[in-house]
């Protein structure tokens, strides 16, 4: 038993370094913490920072009693507001359990929300009135990353026993999910970090298109309908089903070569001498 679980934490671990996707990273977390704690609901937020007001923002929320799945790869939008860090006065906001473990980088566990003494359930209990179902055992976890910032907060409603009766969790499941949080939090942390150098990249790159379009009336907004026809090119070979190009795809990360070469393709005209860019005729030097 011990050695079964071990090889499937293994592979979990290495599923999650490899997800390159982030929003089917965040499911991916949800879904292993769930299977391995026997949570029959679950919800994921990511911490929001760059806002005046700092904020916990779903990301994916589950429930397999009412077959629920919301936001990731699902297509379907979360409803919930984001849960505040601050209060209206300027403190913490200790009254929502996430938030308290947000700043106290502590795990909670709950064995029954509606007894839980000194947070504010109002909102689960809401929850529950309009979808017919009893949370009860609540167990709340920080992702922690490697400079000791808490860049998410899970949280697992209602552990199932082998006969499908709601139980608290145990201090197992709590380990459990304590190490697979911190895990998924290094792995979201990285994906995060690379897509912040890709946002810089494409940054950069829209940086010279613009000034390339700038060295000449002739040739303004060239470089900005350039990307949007070889979009429309690539879909239309991608969409094809009969003929050579039938089985043309690209991948995610093709699609994003082509993206920034299709706004790279003029960049030599950054360094070409302005009289040729507006010249009056193609062979001007020849007739001038």
């Amino acid at each position: 038993m011990a050695n079964t679980l071990l090889t499937r934490l293994i592979d979990v671990i290495t599923s999650l370094s490899s997800e390159r996707q982030i929003d089917s990273l965040y499911e991916k977390i949800v879904d292993t913490v769930q299977e391995f704690t026997g949570a029959d609901g679950a919800s994921l937020y990511v911490t929001d920072t760059d806002s005046d007001q700092p904020v916990l923002r779903f990301v994916i929320f589950t429930n397999k009693t009412l077959n629920v799945r919301l936001g990731g790869t699902s297509g379907n939008k979360i409803p919930f507001q984001p849960i505040r860090l601050i209060d209206d006065t300027g403190a913490h906001n200790s009254r929502n359990v996430s938030a308290w473990v947000f700043h106290n980088k502590q795990a909670i566990n709950i064995e029954d929300a509606y007894e839980g003494g000194g947070f504010d359930f109002s909102g689960t209990k809401q929850f529950d009135q309009n979808t017919n179902y009893r949370s009860q055992s609540l167990l709340t976890l920080p992702l922690i990353n490697h400079e000791e910032d808490v860049v998410g907060i899970l949280q697992l409603i209602n552990a199932q026993d082998d006969h499908g009766n709601t139980v608290p969790f145990d201090l197992f499941s709590e380990s459990l999910g304590l190490a697979l949080a911190s895990a998924a939090a290094v792995t979201l942390d990285t994906q995060r970090l690379i897509q912040s150098h890709k946002d810089l990249l494409d940054a950069f790159v829209r940086a010279i298109a613009k000034a390339i379009d700038a060295k000449s009336a002739h040739t303004s907004a060239h470089c900005e309908r350039v990307p949007a026809l070889t979009e429309m090119l690539a879909r239309a070979a991608c969409n094809t089903n009969t003929g050579p190009l039938k089985d043309f795809s690209l991948t995610d990360d093709e699609w994003y070569e082509l993206n920034v070469a299709a706004w790279l393709h003029d960049c030599g005209k950054l360094t070409t001498p302005d009289h040729i860019l507006d010249k009056s005729t193609k062979l001007f030097l020849l007739n001038d």
